[in-house]
Protein backbone atom coordinates (compact mmCIF):
# COMPACT_ATOMS: atom_id res chain seq x y z
CA UNK A 1 0.00 0.00 0.00
CA UNK A 2 1.50 3.46 -0.79
CA UNK A 3 -0.35 6.42 0.60
CA UNK A 4 1.34 8.74 -2.13
CA UNK A 5 -0.18 7.17 -4.87
CA UNK A 6 -3.67 5.35 -3.44
CA UNK A 7 -4.94 7.82 -0.58
CA UNK A 8 -7.76 9.48 -0.54
CA UNK A 9 -8.46 9.42 3.38
CA UNK A 10 -6.63 8.77 6.63
CA UNK A 11 -7.55 8.94 10.27
CA UNK A 12 -4.84 10.93 12.72
CA UNK A 13 -4.73 10.39 16.46
CA UNK A 14 -3.18 13.02 18.14
CA UNK A 15 -2.84 13.88 22.13
CA UNK A 16 -3.18 16.68 24.31
CA UNK A 17 -0.41 17.76 26.73
CA UNK A 18 -2.47 15.85 29.43
CA UNK A 19 -2.12 12.51 26.55
CA UNK A 20 -5.63 12.83 26.79
CA UNK A 21 -6.57 11.42 22.52
CA UNK A 22 -8.23 13.08 19.81
CA UNK A 23 -8.66 11.51 16.21
CA UNK A 24 -9.62 13.56 12.67
CA UNK A 25 -10.59 12.11 9.61
CA UNK A 26 -7.83 13.49 6.82
CA UNK A 27 -9.25 13.12 2.93
CA UNK A 28 -7.91 14.71 -0.36
CA UNK A 29 -7.39 13.73 -4.08
CA UNK A 30 -5.09 10.38 -4.48
CA UNK A 31 -1.36 11.90 -3.87
CA UNK A 32 -2.54 14.26 -1.25
CA UNK A 33 -0.18 12.43 1.03
CA UNK A 34 3.32 13.28 -0.06
CA UNK A 35 6.22 10.78 0.61
CA UNK A 36 9.45 13.03 1.50
CA UNK A 37 12.20 10.53 1.73
CA UNK A 38 12.12 6.80 3.40
CA UNK A 39 10.99 7.89 6.94
CA UNK A 40 8.87 11.33 6.17
CA UNK A 41 5.40 11.95 4.82
CA UNK A 42 3.56 14.69 4.40
CA UNK A 43 -0.20 16.14 4.37
CA UNK A 44 -1.70 19.42 3.77
CA UNK A 45 -4.12 21.10 6.56
CA UNK A 46 -7.04 22.26 4.73
CA UNK A 47 -9.46 24.41 6.52
CA UNK A 48 -12.35 22.12 8.55
CA UNK A 49 -14.20 23.21 11.20
CA UNK A 50 -12.42 25.87 13.03
CA UNK A 51 -11.45 23.66 16.20
CA UNK A 52 -7.75 23.59 15.44
CA UNK A 53 -7.49 20.38 17.87
CA UNK A 54 -4.93 18.20 15.62
CA UNK A 55 -2.65 21.44 15.38
CA UNK A 56 -3.16 22.28 18.68
CA UNK A 57 -2.26 18.92 19.78
CA UNK A 58 0.90 18.31 17.53
CA UNK A 59 1.96 21.78 19.09
CA UNK A 60 1.97 20.26 22.78
CA UNK A 61 2.47 16.76 21.71
CA UNK A 62 4.06 15.67 18.43
CA UNK A 63 3.60 11.66 18.72
CA UNK A 64 0.80 10.22 15.96
CA UNK A 65 -0.27 7.96 14.40
CA UNK A 66 -1.65 7.64 10.87
CA UNK A 67 -4.17 4.70 9.71
CA UNK A 68 -4.25 3.91 6.46
CA UNK A 69 -7.49 2.49 5.28
CA UNK A 70 -7.58 1.25 1.39
CA UNK A 71 -11.24 0.22 1.30
CA UNK A 72 -11.09 -0.53 -2.43
CA UNK A 73 -8.62 -3.70 -1.93
CA UNK A 74 -8.87 -4.30 1.77
CA UNK A 75 -5.05 -3.53 3.42
CA UNK A 76 -4.29 -1.09 6.53
CA UNK A 77 -1.18 0.54 7.23
CA UNK A 78 -0.02 2.10 10.32
CA UNK A 79 2.35 4.80 10.20
CA UNK A 80 3.78 5.92 14.12
CA UNK A 81 5.76 8.75 14.79
CA UNK A 82 6.39 12.74 15.42
CA UNK A 83 4.95 15.43 13.60
CA UNK A 84 5.80 19.07 12.76
CA UNK A 85 3.72 21.86 11.58
CA UNK A 86 5.43 24.37 8.62
CA UNK A 87 3.77 26.86 7.27
CA UNK A 88 6.49 28.02 4.89
CA UNK A 89 7.48 24.91 3.69
CA UNK A 90 7.63 24.49 -0.24
CA UNK A 91 5.37 21.62 -0.71
CA UNK A 92 2.20 23.88 0.29
CA UNK A 93 2.75 25.45 -2.93
CA UNK A 94 1.84 21.98 -4.98
CA UNK A 95 -0.96 21.46 -2.54
CA UNK A 96 -3.83 24.15 -3.96
CA UNK A 97 -5.79 25.37 -0.62
CA UNK A 98 -3.80 23.96 1.73
CA UNK A 99 -2.85 26.34 4.91
CA UNK A 100 -0.28 24.35 6.43
CA UNK A 101 2.04 21.39 5.75
CA UNK A 102 1.95 18.88 8.50
CA UNK A 103 5.38 16.70 8.16
CA UNK A 104 5.87 13.32 9.84
CA UNK A 105 8.59 11.40 10.95
CA UNK A 106 8.42 7.99 11.00
CA UNK A 107 9.50 5.97 14.06
CA UNK A 108 7.57 2.71 12.85
CA UNK A 109 5.81 1.66 9.92
CA UNK A 110 3.71 -1.46 9.47
CA UNK A 111 0.82 -3.35 7.97
CA UNK A 112 -2.20 -4.33 9.82
CA UNK A 113 -4.41 -7.26 9.70
CA UNK A 114 -7.00 -6.37 7.22
CA UNK A 115 -9.69 -9.07 7.82
CA UNK A 116 -12.57 -7.15 8.94
CA UNK A 117 -11.91 -4.30 6.44
CA UNK A 118 -15.30 -4.17 4.47
CA UNK A 119 -14.56 -3.43 0.76
CA UNK A 120 -16.53 -0.20 -0.62
CA UNK A 121 -16.00 2.13 -3.66
CA UNK A 122 -15.80 5.65 -3.87
CA UNK A 123 -18.88 7.09 -5.71
CA UNK A 124 -18.41 10.48 -5.50
CA UNK A 125 -15.51 12.82 -4.66
CA UNK A 126 -16.16 16.14 -3.64
CA UNK A 127 -13.11 17.87 -4.07
CA UNK A 128 -14.28 21.44 -2.50
CA UNK A 129 -16.51 20.13 -0.07
CA UNK A 130 -16.39 22.67 1.99
CA UNK A 131 -17.15 25.51 -0.71
CA UNK A 132 -20.11 23.82 -1.65
CA UNK A 133 -21.61 23.61 1.85
CA UNK A 134 -20.29 27.61 2.06
CA UNK A 135 -17.76 26.80 5.19
CA UNK A 136 -14.63 28.23 3.92
CA UNK A 137 -15.81 32.14 4.33
CA UNK A 138 -16.76 31.23 7.86
CA UNK A 139 -13.65 29.24 8.86
CA UNK A 140 -10.67 31.16 10.86
CA UNK A 141 -7.83 31.73 9.66
CA UNK A 142 -5.30 28.65 10.36
CA UNK A 143 -2.51 32.00 10.33
CA UNK A 144 -4.89 34.01 12.94
CA UNK A 145 -4.26 30.39 15.34
CA UNK A 146 -0.50 30.85 14.70
CA UNK A 147 -0.43 34.76 15.89
CA UNK A 148 -2.22 33.50 18.86
CA UNK A 149 -0.03 30.64 19.52
CA UNK A 150 3.07 32.94 18.83
CA UNK A 151 1.30 35.75 21.36
CA UNK A 152 1.11 33.30 24.23
CA UNK A 153 4.64 31.60 23.52
CA UNK A 154 6.37 35.30 23.95
CA UNK A 155 5.43 36.34 27.35
CA UNK A 156 1.56 37.47 27.02
CA UNK A 157 0.07 34.92 29.30
CA UNK A 158 -0.58 37.67 31.76
CA UNK A 159 -3.27 39.62 29.35
CA UNK A 160 -4.71 36.09 29.70
CA UNK A 161 -4.90 35.51 33.00
CA UNK A 162 -5.77 39.40 33.71
CA UNK A 163 -9.18 39.06 30.97
CA UNK A 164 -7.39 41.21 28.63
CA UNK A 165 -8.00 39.73 24.95
CA UNK A 166 -5.78 39.18 23.05
CA UNK A 167 -5.53 40.63 19.46
CA UNK A 168 -4.80 38.56 16.80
Amino acid sequence: MNPRSRSRMFFLATADGQGRPDCSYKGGLPGFVRIVDERTLAFPDNNGNGMYRSLSNVLVNQSVALLFIDFDRPQRLRVLGEATLHDTDLLLAELPGAQLLIRVRATRIFPNCPRYVHEMRSLIVLHYRNRLLGWSERQPSVRRFFRAVQLLTIGRQKELANGKPIEV
